[in-house]
């Protein structure tokens, strides 16, 4: 399973050298392990639960990822570099008036996002030159069936200090 699923990634995604092993498939959920993504973003796991209506139509109820580690680097220049995406971004796109997401493309993928996302265990290591932040964060999100809203609770603990965000 695990290499026809890599098999038809898009290409953006193969150039970032994600990789991961798929653990278990079931009726009702699949767990997917080690997934990297280029050097800046590593999960232990993801366990995507699911329910099948039928042979065409699987609707996916509930995303956990377990150990989620992101790193970004603050360069001299003060822009942030996250794999090889760099923000601020002042290419030759920043003048174009063609969003990279815009609201039709909200509407085709409201029905893929799963109503209940949990992130757990996770750390955001924010580095400077020599200097290293963790910061460790856990994440629940109940998203509306529809698409329409969603509810957000991020737990983080930045320097041993708790911050609730609703």
């Amino acid at each position: 399973a695990q290499t026809v699923a890599k098999k038809h990634l898009p290409d953006h995604l193969k150039a970032q050298h994600l990789d991961f092993g798929i653990s278990r498939i079931g009726l009702k959920q699949i767990l997917i392990r080690d997934i990297r993504l280029g050097d800046d973003l590593y999960a232990d796991s993801a366990e995507l639960v699911y329910t099948i209506k039928n042979l065409k139509t699987v609707k996916l109820q509930k995303l956990i990822v377990s150990g989620l580690r992101l790193t970004f680097d603050v360069q001299e220049d003060k822009k942030i570099k996250f794999n090889t995406f760099v923000f601020p971004n002042e290419g030759k796109n920043k003048n174009k008036s063609n969003p990279a997401l815009n609201v039709q493309d909200l509407d085709r993928i409201a029905s893929f996002i799963p109503s209940q996302i949990r992130v757990k265990n996770s750390i955001v290591k924010i580095v400077h030159n020599e200097d290293n932040v963790p910061i460790p964060f856990d994440i629940l999100a109940a998203v509306d069936p529809k698409g329409k809203d969603i509810g957000i609770k991020a737990v983080l603990n930045p320097m041993g200090q708790t911050l609730t965000i609703n």
